[in-house]
């Protein structure tokens, strides 16, 4: 392929690319705005009890959770779309090489390539191994116990040292 047929091609890429982060962020956006309207049209009640009066405050708490997770999703998109206004869309981020168009397909926001994120995940997996135990917690603590406490089910604490 001559490299000015290679450029084009390149560049239909990076439109395609660009476009499907501009949709994807779209529907995280559609969505979260979905969940929000729903749960503000369920508490439109004015006559609200004590207890609804809770159920409404975990609701306002669900939203704010929900935008963040929203935030969250979209701000690895807003960065690839800045890397691809910035020309730098598609190179690894560790070893600078171009990331394979079909990783990009798969993950459009991906940030290294498949050898870089493989020794990265390698390299991260190592160090949870060899982290010192207190790092993690005693073995008591992983396995739930703490001080003769334990949780049940519903996450309270039931003290066993009294039963």
């Amino acid at each position: 392929m001559t490299k000015k047929a290679e450029a084009m091609r390149r560049q239909q890429f990076l439109e395609n690319a660009y476009e499907r982060l501009i949709s994807m962020k779209a529907k995280v956006i559609g969505e979260n705005q979905v969940t929000l309207r729903t749960e503000r049209e369920g508490n439109r009640d004015d006559c609200l009890d004590s207890s609804d009066l809770a159920s409404e405050e975990s609701g306002r708490e669900l939203s704010t959770l929900l935008s963040a997770r929203a935030q969250a999703k979209i701000a690895p998109i807003d960065d690839a779309l800045k890397r691809i206004n910035e020309a730098n869309y598609g190179l690894c981020e560790s070893c600078g090489f171009e990331i394979a168009e079909a990783r990009l397909a798969a993950v459009p926001f991906t940030l290294r390539c498949t050898d870089c994120q493989q020794e990265q995940e390698r390299d991260a997996k190592t160090r949870r191994r060899h982290q010192p135990t207190d790092d993690r917690g005693s073995a008591a603590d992983a396995a739930g116990a703490v001080d003769g406490n334990d949780r049940d089910m519903t996450g309270k604490v039931a003290n066993l040292a009294n039963p």
